[in-house]
């Protein structure tokens, strides 16, 4: 039997990394007057991208070693 509210939990890690990713993508579009914008924006856009894989397939980040 799960514990109370385990239920929504993969929802809110969900919406959590859709936020982030959000979050991180604004901050990426909002460096169009930064002189060296070209830089700062690969920087952002890279964990906006990776929040966004983690959000849409939690999994992506699951370890397939195999021994």
């Amino acid at each position: 039997m799960d514990p109370a509210g385990a239920t929504g939990a993969p929802c809110l890690w969900r919406a959590c990394n859709m936020l982030m990713a959000a979050f991180f993508a604004l901050a990426a579009v909002v460096q169009v007057n930064d002189p060296d914008a070209e830089f700062w924006v690969v920087v952002y856009m890279i964990p906006a991208v990776l929040a966004l894989l983690v959000g849409f397939n939690p999994l992506v980040t699951g370890n397939c070693l195999a021994w």
